[in-house]
């Protein structure tokens, strides 16, 4: 960028300030362009004395006192956007709280932190490196390399799974194995008397992750028996208990709003169809645990980067994109259940997988009133067939798109 004059924002583009200078000069009244043929004469006249017309006008100015100014014209520069700007920074930064201690690069607007690999910070030092490199070498000899550019936060925004470090598949490297070990092993039908295998395919598919269950065949052939269908009367004597996971699926999330309109819209509707419920969310910070597959079935190798927000701060994902991280998720969680507590949900938070637990809760609701288990998930209603006593008040499972069942 150029500068002609002190001003904010007075910076110009090099074709712009040749604009304002030289051809300004040329093409104004009297100059070579008005009123002339532009033949190969006039424009070799034209070239040879802008230089010349230039620097007299520069001098007729100073000896004129006269110049050629344009003035405060920026709107960022009005009294009144001035003060706009500072009441709309001081309340951002007392909502999104962007320079909380944070141990990498960081998005203050959308709360989306860097990788290890992100140096947009080191710009001017890449930059410097790739200059030094250059010189005194042949254009035509010059190689720049991709690692060497700078990786930005932007690069980084759209979320895929090529960032994820993928798992060789045993099942084929044993089969290029077995290829290469047919032209090199003497005996090969020695190696045909053992289990040719690396995994049990019965448990693992051909890219080492576990197989997964067929629930649905077992879901839909028990909402096909009429005589367990069940019709509950709805009345003060009624509690109900929550999937926390099926419930984070259950609304979509609006691009632009807040974090805080997010949870409203979930205690809006929790709050319209059940009331005061229980609800038991499953932890994600724990470490490992038997839903991880599950999870990575999910969410279909997508691998989300970490955001950090505030009730405050907009959401700009995608929310499959936003739920595939599990720190994402789990502080989610705990700003909804801080939300549902307000209005007096009782909220139950497991340490790991929550199907036991929500199981659990609604057993032991049993045991004071009648109780409606919600969900979709069939290993609910197995763990329901273990846990349930038949002594206590009737469990309802039932789900949001089928009847009840006793």
């Amino acid at each position: 960028m150029i500068r002609r004059s002190d001003p904010y924002w007075a910076g110009l583009a090099s074709d712009l300030t040749i604009e304002q200078t030289l051809m300004r000069i040329l093409k104004s009244i009297g100059g070579m362009t008005r009123g002339k043929g532009m033949k190969e004469v006039q424009r070799a006249q034209l070239l040879l004395s802008m230089p010349v017309c230039v620097a007299i006008n520069s001098l007729m100015q100073a000896l004129t006192d006269t110049e050629y100014i344009s003035s405060e014209q920026h709107k960022e520069c009005s009294k009144t956007r001035q003060e706009r700007d500072t009441k709309i920074g001081i309340q951002f930064l007392d909502e999104r709280k962007p320079f909380a201690a944070v141990n990498t690069l960081r998005n203050i607007e959308t709360g989306v932190t860097s990788t290890d690999d992100v140096n947009a910070h080191q710009a001017h030092e890449i930059g410097s490196a790739i200059i030094n490199e250059l010189k005194c070498q042949n254009v035509m000899d010059v190689s720049l390399k991709k690692g060497r550019q700078v990786v930005t936060l932007k690069t980084h925004s759209v979320l895929q799974a090529g960032n994820q470090i993928l798992p060789v598949s045993p099942q084929l490297l044993f089969q290029r194995l077995l290829v290469v070990a047919t032209s090199q092993a003497d005996d090969m039908g020695n190696a045909f008397n053992h289990e040719l295998c690396p995994v049990p395919a019965s448990l693992f598919d051909n890219t080492g992750c576990m197989r997964e269950a067929q629930k649905a065949t077992l879901a839909e052939a028990l909402w096909c028996f009429g005589d367990c269908v069940a019709n509950p009367e709805s009345d003060e004597t009624m509690v109900y208990i929550l999937d926390g996971g099926s419930l984070l699926h259950k609304i979509p999330w609006p691009r632009g709003y807040t974090f805080k309109g997010i949870c409203q819209l979930y205690v809006d509707y929790v709050h319209k169809r059940y009331g005061f419920p229980s609800i038991v969310f499953e932890g994600y910070m724990d470490g490992p645990s038997t839903k991880d597959f599950t999870h990575q079935h999910r969410s279909k190798g997508i691998m989300g980067m970490t955001i950090l927000f505030t009730q405050g701060t907009p959401f700009r994902s995608k929310k499959d994109y936003y739920l595939a991280n599990s720190v994402n998720k789990q502080n989610f969680i705990n700003l909804l259940v801080a939300s549902l507590q307000t209005i007096g949900c009782e909220v139950v938070h497991a340490a790991a997988d929550a199907d036991v637990t929500i199981v659990k809760t609604a057993v032991e609701w049993a045991t004071r009133k009648e109780a409606t288990l919600i969900g979709e998930d069939t290993d609910l209603l197995v763990l329901l067939c273990y846990h349930a006593v038949l002594e206590d008040n009737d469990i309802v499972f039932r789900s949001d798109r089928h009847v009840g069942l006793t």
